[in-house]
């Protein structure tokens, strides 16, 4: 299953403000359109983006996350987004 997401904000990697997502279980539980994720996803073999939900995982739906408390983490580790304004050589 092949799912867009608008990102508003990351963490350890500078993305566009849509990605494409693998989800390799072909589960489309709980993925309505417009419903808001915190996502951790990861590289595959490919180089395409996939992540996983279960009881393995911590992507999961925002309002479960800010119960939890990842919301909160979440903010206190991630970057800002870099942006290059200029190459100077090379």
């Amino acid at each position: 299953v092949i799912v867009k997401f608008e990102v508003s904000s990351v963490w350890k990697k500078d993305l566009g403000r849509i990605v494409v997502l693998k989800e390799p279980y072909g589960s489309t539980e709980g993925l309505e359109k417009n419903s808001v994720w915190l996502v951790y996803a990861s590289k595959s073999e490919d180089e395409s983006l996939r992540f996983q939900r279960g009881c393995c995982s911590r992507t999961k739906p925002f309002s479960v996350a800010s119960k939890q408390g990842d919301i909160k983490a979440f903010k206190k580790m991630r970057e800002k987004r870099k942006k290059v304004i200029d190459v100077d050589g090379g």
